[in-house]
């Protein structure tokens, strides 16, 4: 049961029949969240990838779309089992990419702490007007590749491609749930 008061702040925003509330919040607080994730984990894709130097997103950007293009299929075939309800396959999923993210958390922990990182750079950019013109002209490779290890190399680049993954997979199930649950109002029509 619906709190009324929920309902008439919700109808204030959109037009939408009692029984339809309950699903609509959960939708709405689901990509809340799921958006939410994404935009904290963004700036730390960003400077994985700018640890690495400017000149690597190219290729790192390939490399998203040709995981893409290999793991779509997989998720289409997993979110399609007649078996396996959309909502298990969703919980599996998102289990799958959180286990993903802990991981990396401890990979990224596991870095060398000596190799120099986007943040580093900013702050080592808080100097004297000179310093900083200085440290603009070589934007295009802030970092050289002798002085980083694979180790290094490995989990940031292996981190940005994950998480543009990441991104396509979780946003796209969730809306392949909530379309299964959510209908048009022509499909929805009470008969009389």
């Amino acid at each position: 049961m619906v709190n009324p008061y929920v309902e008439s702040f919700v109808s204030r925003f959109v037009h939408v029949h009692h029984h339809e509330i309950h699903a609509l919040i959960h939708a709405f607080s689901a990509f809340f969240f799921l958006l939410g994730a994404y935009f904290v984990v963004l700036p730390l894709r960003d400077e994985a990838a700018l640890s690495l130097g400017t000149g690597v997103l190219p290729s790192l950007f390939l490399a998203s779309l040709v995981l893409t293009m290999i793991a779509a299929p997989a998720s289409s075939y997993l979110l399609s089992l007649p078996s396996l309800p959309k909502g298990k396959a969703l919980v599996i999923l998102y289990r799958f990419f959180g286990s993903s993210l802990v991981l990396f958390f401890m990979l990224y922990i596991a870095a060398p702490a000596t190799q120099h990182s986007a943040v580093g750079r900013v702050v080592d950019a808080i100097a004297p007007p000179a310093d900083i013109q200085a440290a603009n002209t070589n934007s295009e490779a802030p970092t050289s590749w002798h002085d980083l290890s694979w180790f290094f190399i490995g989990v940031r680049g292996s981190f940005f491609i994950w998480i543009a993954l990441l991104n396509l997979f979780t946003i796209s199930a969730m809306w392949v749930c909530i379309t299964d649950v959510m209908s048009s109002e022509v499909c929805d029509k009470p008969e009389t």
